[in-house]
């Protein structure tokens, strides 16, 4: 069994300790229900991107979302620093659209 073999069924274990679904990693990493299967049941031949991003979801799942995981997420800090003009008032408009994306999201999970 090959390391990313490994890391797919450790993923798996986590996701069913914190009773998530395969449906809701998919839709959170925008893979399908049925790759994730694959990943959970060892049928991966090499690591790839979407095993840190399986990883890193259930990480926010269990732990919630911490500056650390926030800064280390790079996609986010490079769209940041590309939008924000240093500001404080452009600080406090960008804070504003993040919080209005998670209200947005919980009322689409409530629908």
């Amino acid at each position: 069994m090959n390391d990313a073999q490994i890391t797919g069924l450790n993923l798996a274990q986590r996701a069913k300790s914190l009773n998530i679904t395969q449906d809701e990693i998919a839709s959170a990493v925008g893979i399908t229900q049925s790759q994730i299967s694959r990943i959970f049941h060892g049928s991966i031949k090499r690591p790839s991107k979407i095993l840190d991003e399986i990883a890193q979801f259930l990480d926010v799942q269990s732990l919630g979302v911490t500056a650390e995981s926030v800064m280390s997420n790079s996609e986010l800090i490079n769209a940041l620093a590309a939008t924000w003009d240093g500001t404080p008032a452009h600080s406090a408009a960008l804070a504003t659209v993040i919080r209005t994306l998670r209200i947005l999201s919980v009322a689409k999970n409530n629908d």
